[in-house]
């Protein structure tokens, strides 16, 4: 006779605990026999394992999602993308530079991607702004900041940012690289014609290869800098630009000998070939700039660089112990007169995972025990005097979080003997807590760090 059919959930649930056990043993022999080996072992150990699982993130899926998803928010501000660009560039007098800059992203299209950059600077040198009025300039705009917040979105999904940036926080921050990017634009293609003419010789390859990769890294590295709602170090940004310029280099060569060279898009596509492999090398353009934002993320968290995918899925028991160091950090500033705890800062402290203190303060602040303050990026205080918030508070908070008016604790249907188990347990554990205030916590923590 065969097992029962329930039996099957608690095999699959042991088998994925004994997959756990034997991973983290694993983890641990790695770890150990890495830091016995010399620099040179550990580096190439680290680059493997870094592309490792920079390639399992993307087979997860969830990457190319966001990069068809990103390709078509740029179909639809890709005009006016443009003529704000142009119309910025003109203000500077520099009107002449956005065709070959557009004909370099173009350029793994072949002789199409020269007719499409021809087509499009056409179409939209035409546009007379002041025609356009000043409602159809705000529209431009809008439509512009939409795909930056796009962008935006997409790259606090691979750095685990939880949060975006505050409305005020994320017109300004968008507006200042709407300004920014133009300028750098027209300022690399500027460099690069100068130094091409100031090459020669043996030094000649530098402007055909070595100078535009540079420029692109550097052009990568900002947008990893400058747009995630979190705190970029210089160093992974910078990691994350120069992967990423060399992935968008080597594809575009690939790119164009394989494929835009390939007649038979042209035979089954005909007329619309141009636009078909646009369409494809525009993804594939933005599958490179998540990938090299999840390097970046893994080369500023190498805690994240382990052989089985890790997930900030909280227990219980997490949740509360987040929760009481949270209100601990922060009433212990406050107490002191400290400045306040910032989400990257408590992050750092903490060594945990972004997302699981950004849940963890989102629903402080939800319930008024937490406040933001007026900085960018926001600092964290208690709403409340310290002598004022209980510890048995806090814990019941966290233990009710996930509760709405549908799905409660009170909805439940009444079983006498689990709710006089539950009513117990928690009488036990609040007289257990007893009238504990967050200031009694935080004295408490002072005294024991003045005795050790």
């Amino acid at each position: 006779m065969s097992a029962p059919q329930s039996y099957a959930p608690e095999e699959s649930a042991s088998r994925r605990v004994a997959t756990r056990v034997h991973s983290s043993i694993v983890e641990r022999r790695w770890s150990a026999d890495l830091a016995a080996a010399g620099a040179p072992k550990r580096w190439a150990a680290t680059a493997l394992r870094l592309v490792y699982v920079a390639v399992r993130e993307l087979a997860r899926g969830e990457l190319t999602m966001r990069a068809m998803g990103l390709v078509y928010t740029t179909l639809l501000s890709l005009l006016p993308l443009f003529v704000v660009t142009f119309a910025l560039i003109r203000a500077f007098g520099a009107s002449d530079q956005v065709s070959p800059a557009l004909i370099a992203f173009l350029s793994p299209l072949g002789s199409r991607g020269g007719e499409l950059a021809a087509t499009i600077s056409d179409f939209v040198g035409a546009v007379d702004v002041g025609v356009v009025g000043l409602l159809g300039v705000l529209v431009l705009i809008y439509t512009v900041i939409s795909l930056a917040h796009k962008v935006e979105s997409a790259l606090n999904f691979v750095w685990r940012v939880g949060r975006p940036r505050t409305l005020a926080a994320r017109v300004v921050n968008h507006l200042s690289f709407l300004f920014l990017a133009p300028l750098l634009l027209v300022g690399g293609v500027l460099l690069d014609q100068e130094l091409q003419g100031s090459l020669a010789g043996s030094l000649a390859w530098l402007s055909g290869w070595l100078i535009p990769y540079l420029m692109l890294a550097a052009a990568f590295a900002i947008i990893y800098y400058w747009l995630p709602n979190t705190r970029v170090k210089d160093s992974a940004a910078v990691l994350g630009g120069a992967v990423a310029a060399l992935l968008w280099q080597l594809s575009g060569l690939v790119f164009a000998t394989t494929i835009a060279t390939s007649s038979r898009y042209a035979v089954v596509y005909a007329g619309l070939a141009a636009a078909i492999l646009a369409l494809i090398w525009l993804y594939v353009s933005w599958l490179i700039v998540l990938l090299g934002a999840q390097l970046a993320f893994l080369g500023q968290n190498p805690r994240y660089l382990t052989i089985s995918p890790t997930r900030p899925e909280l227990s219980n028991r997490l949740k509360e112990r987040i929760a009481l160091s949270v209100m601990l950090l922060t009433g212990a500033n406050h107490y002191h007169h400290r400045r306040p705890w910032s989400l990257e800062e408590m992050v750092v402290e903490l060594a945990l995972p972004n997302a699981a203190v950004y849940y963890v303060v989102g629903f402080f602040e939800r319930t008024g025990l937490l406040a933001r303050t007026a900085e960018q990026p926001p600092r964290f205080i208690p709403a409340r005097a310290l002598e004022t918030i209980e510890v048995r508070d806090l814990w019941k908070e966290v233990r009710e979080a996930e509760e709405t008016q549908f799905l409660n604790f009170d909805a439940l249907p009444p079983i006498p003997a689990i709710d006089r188990f539950f009513g117990n347990a928690i009488v036990a554990a609040r007289e257990a807590l007893g009238a504990t205030t967050l200031r009694d916590l935080v004295v408490a923590a002072d005294t024991e760090r003045a005795a050790r």
